[in-house]
């Protein structure tokens, strides 16, 4: 019963966030075209070049109805991968939590078996997410594997006891002008990775965003973990977010000629033990 309720609430979230009035209007000179069009070098799942990106672009941030910073666009992460240098010193059961022992036949359930990401490795994924936003609701839409994520911008409280899934369960509140997600209820499903290394979390993960829009190019990342399992303190990480005027998020179907994914996880994987082969 919750699958056909989440799918009703995507489609109608959606349909009301990309009426004309939420439309965000590309730098004068662009046009709204897709990507593979007005940027030739840039293919999917590349990471393309930032030509005319500026840092510090000195237009303003686009405004909501309610005076709030508008989030919307297309958008690349800089900085991708998350830096592990600055995590804290592991809790006395949490590096055997951290380093759960991999398989090397079935490595990468995402990658080789389109398994989700889910939160946090989407993050890290080199594909664009397209950002839509209104007073009260903000959505993310992630290329890369088609998940999304609805977060309802009313502070909220944290939910004491949601329900465990990839994405996890978010709320979201305003700071001034900073907008601060918080996301609970991780599932500890065995292939949930925490990032693209296969280490993973516990189902106390809570991760802290925060998204400041510094001009019309640049949204500020910063995202807090806090695993009191895994970790004896919380760490952050500093990122930002470059506007893609010109970019649309493109299809993605990880099974269209995954061989790994229609076999099994527990078949034999040449495609795999050929990819291993190359790396030596």
């Amino acid at each position: 019963m919750v699958k056909p309720l989440i799918s009703v609430t995507l489609a109608a979230a959606v349909a009301a966030l990309m009426s004309p009035a939420g439309a965000q209007s590309p730098p004068p000179g662009k046009s709204g075209i897709a990507r593979n069009e007005s940027d030739p070098t840039r293919t999917q799942g590349g990471g393309g070049d930032l030509e005319g990106y500026n840092p510090n672009d000195s237009r303003p941030a686009p405004r909501l109805a309610d005076g709030k910073p508008d989030f919307s666009g297309v958008w690349t992460l800089l900085g991708g991968n998350l830096s592990r240098d600055v995590m804290p010193a592991f809790t006395p059961g949490g590096a055997a939590i951290w380093n759960v022992p991999r398989n090397p036949d079935r490595d990468d359930p995402s990658g080789f078996f389109c398994i989700p990401d889910g939160m946090p490795r989407i993050i890290s994924d080199p594909y664009p997410s397209q950002l839509v936003h209104k007073p009260g609701l903000l959505v993310f839409l992630y290329e890369y594997d088609h998940l999304y994520r609805i977060v309802p911008v009313n502070g909220g409280p944290i939910p004491p006891d949601p329900s465990p899934t990839w994405m996890g369960t978010s709320v979201a509140k305003w700071d001034g002008d900073t907008l601060v997600i918080d996301t609970v209820g991780f599932t500890d499903h065995p292939y949930h990775w925490f990032d693209g290394a296969g280490h993973r979390s516990s189902d106390a993960l809570h991760i802290i965003e925060r998204l400041t829009r510094k001009n019309f190019q640049t949204i500020l990342y910063d995202v807090r973990f806090d695993d009191p399992k895994v970790w004896t303190k919380t760490w952050t990480q500093h990122k930002r977010y470059a506007l893609r005027p010109n970019w649309k998020i493109m299809e993605y179907i990880c099974e269209e000629n995954n061989r790994t994914a229609t076999r099994g996880l527990d078949a034999p994987q040449p495609r795999y033990d050929n990819y291993r082969n190359k790396k030596k």
